[in-house]
């Protein structure tokens, strides 16, 4: 090959690599924004899963049955466990939570007393175990690995020591005098701890901060004897009641499997029932709160339950309970039962609460069936995830029914104002942020996402989520994952600044320029932030140009400092006066008061002559600007055919 072949085979080659990288460039590297609100359509819900698609997992099996000796104030248990190993590693030993321990008393401390270890066989061989009492934690040995796949039996004997007072998710409460007086078994016997892959055994023992619960779904059967006086409330249907003297004896189970069993038993519970379909759906209430809970309580629960039963998918179990207690948390949740505090009793007939906050608090345990229950999620490291879905479903409920509940709706403005929060972190990263980042950020930014996407869409992809994920365990990233395969479209522009940024952006004017002579308006917005964030924002925002003869409107998306080229119509012929920056009610920004809605400039530069060269969009509907995700992908693209041609160079030379 000559010297001229030779440059008209590189002229060729350039040419090539400009004509590769335009096709790139033109439809990826600029993005309108009005993509951002065209989502596809998608027949995913169509293969939905049954809520039994735990059909196909080997669960392990629960069989425990538990005495309450009134007169002692404790539970004498013996759980006969079949554990199943579904992990991809052998086990030598396993752990189990022990939280009474950590509980709140006031005259009493609580415990789960291990009276022997044993195996689950004809002829039982004694378990070493050993008892961390600070974690809260019993590990038992096993005679041999337990394999992948592979099952072990285990029997369990232990006597569960019911806080006195205290007024924690375990204890006695109340007073015969005042008929008040329950007995409340959660969290009170030994539990299997989940391995993970993320940190192998989770053996946190039992915290203040959240809910420190995380379980794997297994199959209960439950035998309960109290006083035949007692009325009982416990997870699953009764299957039957005899009763001998004194006691009686329920037998119970769950007809689905669940992440956890709860029973609470007092002699002066008021009991209303009512069916929904097939779920028996019962209030236990105590007779002082009868003002406020007769009739309204059942009324709300059925309200709630069907709304999101409707909205996330197929509650499979046959019963729910709604069951007044007396406690220190304002409501908590377990499989197929939830509890109220009296407290909202005492506070309405105190007039510091409207019944309101009742029916709230009740649409609230009730969604965690959904978001904690069935779906299950690490309450430690992403308890935000079951808690932000929890607050956000009673929102909607709200927003469904049109309740007008000032206060309990969507606080967009108290996350303008707070300081900076993390979502995305375990509770030992930052505790005193927890409760903000669970309860105001996270369902602050799944209503943000309802509004980009609409609310249809939202709720299938919702719906879609809980049929992949019921009877599992569910992360960030799955429902991350699960919302994109809902709508096939990517959303890390979305996903990753909102709970991997602490920051919100803080935005201002650095630049407004104005050339008469072309009508181009130079603008630059400044995320004073960009730095400390690990992700940049995309946001959608409203740009408002006043001038004498009239206000026009552009759709921009500011994605960290972004510059903005706008040119104006052909009739606009006086100069801009003032440039705003509409934050609306779903608006995201770092605010530092109350006083002001939106972002103004009146500092616009005035060019007669036009000598810029920067290249405008002229529109008056949309404005385009490079999505930084995409510009990677133009990158990788663009490098990865410029290496493929000097390939195919090299071998020709050859």
């Amino acid at each position: 090959m000559d010297e001229f072949q030779l440059r008209s085979r590189r002229v060729e080659l350039l040419v090539i690599v400009v004509f590769c990288l335009s096709l790139i460039l033109q439809p990826v590297g600029i993005q309108n924004i009005n993509s951002m609100d065209s989502y596809s359509q998608t027949t995913l819900l169509e293969t939905l899963q049954t809520a039994e698609n735990y059909e196909e997992m080997d669960l392990s099996r629960m069989n425990m049955s538990l005495f309450l000796n009134e007169t002692e104030s404790t539970v004498l248990g013996n759980l006969s466990i079949e554990y199943h190993n579904s992990d991809p590693i052998a086990f030598s030993r396993i752990p189990f939570h022990l939280y009474l321990s950590g509980m709140h008393y006031t005259t009493r401390a609580g415990s789960v007393d291990i009276h022997n270890v044993t195996t689950l066989s004809e002829t039982p061989t004694p378990l070493l175990y050993n008892i961390h009492s600070a974690q809260h934690l019993m590990w038992v040995n096993l005679t041999e690995d337990l394999l992948p796949g592979s099952s072990v039996g285990l029997r369990i004997s232990f006597t569960s020591i019911l806080p006195l007072g205290g007024f924690d998710r375990a204890g006695v409460n109340g007073f015969d005098s005042n008929q008040s007086k329950m007995f409340k078994f959660s969290n009170a016997y030994p539990i299997p701890c989940v391995y993970d892959e993320y940190d192998g055994w989770n053996v946190d023992p039992y915290l203040e901060v959240g809910d420190p619960f995380y379980f794997d779904m297994a199959h209960y059967n439950i035998t309960i004897q109290v006083p035949k006086e007692m009325k009982l409330a416990a997870t699953g249907e009764i299957q039957s009641v005899e009763f001998e003297g004194d006691i009686a004896t329920y037998y119970i189970r769950p007809i689905h499997p669940v992440r956890e069993i709860t029973f609470c038993a007092s002699r002066y519970y008021v009991v209303e029932s009512q069916m929904l379909g097939d779920v028996n759906v019962s209030i236990f209430h105590l007779p002082a709160s009868t003002e406020l809970w007769e009739e309204n309580a059942l009324f709300w629960a059925l309200r709630s339950f069907n709304l999101f039963n409707d909205s996330f998918g197929n509650y499979p179990y046959t019963t729910l309970n709604v069951v007044e207690e007396i406690g220190r948390y304002q409501g908590m949740e377990y499989p197929c039962q939830v509890y109220i505090s009296h407290i909202f009793y005492e506070n309405y007939r105190d007039e510091i609460y409207s019944a309101d906050y009742l029916d709230a608090i009740i649409a609230n345990e009730i969604s965690h069936q959904w978001w904690y229950h069935l779906v299950g999620v690490d309450q430690i490291d992403q308890g935000f995830l079951d808690e932000g879905l929890a607050v956000w479903s009673v929102y909607h409920y709200n927003d469904i029914f049109d309740l007008g509940w000032y206060g309990l709706t969507y606080s967009f403005m108290n996350v303008r104002l707070s300081r900076p929060v993390l979502v995305n972190q375990s509770i030992y990263d930052d505790p005193d942020v927890y409760a903000f980042a669970a309860n105001t950020k996270t369902p602050v930014i799944l209503e943000k996402l309802k509004q980009l996407l609409g609310e249809d869409e939202f709720l299938g992809a919702l719906k879609y989520f809980f049929s992949q994920y019921s009877f599992r365990i569910a992360f960030l990233s799955d429902f991350h994952e699960a919302i994109e395969e809902y709508l096939n479209r990517n959303l890390n522009w979305f996903f990753l600044p909102m709970f991997d940024n602490a920051y919100l952006p803080d935005y201002r004017f650095s630049n407004v320029t104005y050339y008469q002579t072309s009508r181009i308006m130079n603008i630059k917005i400044q995320d004073r932030n960009e730095l400390l964030h690990k992700y940049n924002y995309a946001q959608q925002f409203t740009l408002q140009i006043e001038n004498p003869q009239g206000n026009l409107e552009y759709n921009v998306i500011l994605s960290g400092t972004t510059l903005i080229d706008i040119q104006l119509p052909l009739n606009v012929t006086q100069s801009p006066t003032r440039v705003i920056l509409v934050y609306d009610n779903f608006t995201l920004v770092q605010q530092n008061g109350f006083f002001y809605s939106s972002l103004y400039t009146l500092d616009i530069r005035i060019i007669q002559t036009s000598t810029n060269t920067t290249t405008t969009t002229n529109t008056t509907d949309t404005m385009q600007v490079f999505d930084p995700y995409l510009i990677t992908l133009v990158v990788v693209s663009g490098s990865t055919i410029i290496v493929l041609i000097l390939y195919i160079t090299h071998k020709r030379r050859k």
